[in-house]
C-alpha cells in the first residue's frame, strides 16, 4: 500500500430481475435475437456465457428426461451443471446445427445484439439515454 492512497473495493452491482412486463417488452423487440434473449432469461446466464453455446454443452438425465447445461463461466472460471426450463430446452432442441446462436461470430456481432435491442427500446421510449449508459456492452 502507498501512504496516503485509498484503495477502493470493487462493488458488484445486484443483478436486475426483469418484471413480466419488461420480459414481454424484450421479447417483442428482440428481433432476430429473440431466442438469444429468451434463452438468457430462462437460464439466467450472462451473454458472455451464452454466445458460443453448442448442443454439446447439454445433457439429458435418462431417468427424469430433464435437460442440463454444463457451463464454465467466463467471469470466474467455475463449472456449473444447471437444469434448464422447458422453454430453454425447446430452444436447444429446435436449433438446427451445432451452435445455438451461430449469428455471433465475433465480439462485434455479440455487441450488435445488445446494441440493437437498446436502440429499439430507446426509439420506443422505453429506455432513456441515461439508463442506456448503465448497460455494459
Amino acid at each position: 500500500m502507498c501512504p496516503g492512497k485509498t484503495i477502493m473495493k470493487e462493488i458488484t452491482p445486484e443483478p436486475h430481475n426483469f418484471s413480466d412486463e419488461e420480459y414481454q417488452m424484450i421479447l417483442g423487440n428482440g428481433g432476430r435475437y429473440v431466442r438469444f434473449f429468451q434463452f438468457m432469461y430462462e437460464t439466467g446466464l450472462r451473454p458472455t456465457d451464452t454466445y458460443n453455446l453448442t448442443k454439446r454443452h447439454f445433457s439429458i438425465d435418462k431417468v427424469t428426461g430433464r435437460m442440463f447445461i454444463k457451463v464454465i463461466t467466463r467471469k470466474n472460471n467455475k463449472s456449473l451443471n444447471v437444469p434448464i426450463s422447458l422453454a430453454a430446452q425447446e430452444i436447444v432442441q429446435k436449433t438446427k446445427g451445432i451452435r445455438l446462436f451461430p449469428m455471433f461470430i465475433n465480439e462485434r456481432t455479440q455487441n450488435d445484439a445488445i446494441q440493437e435491442l437498446l436502440d429499439q427500446l430507446m426509439n420506443l421510449g422505453h429506455l432513456t439515454a441515461t439508463s442506456k449508459l448503465y448497460c455494459n456492452i
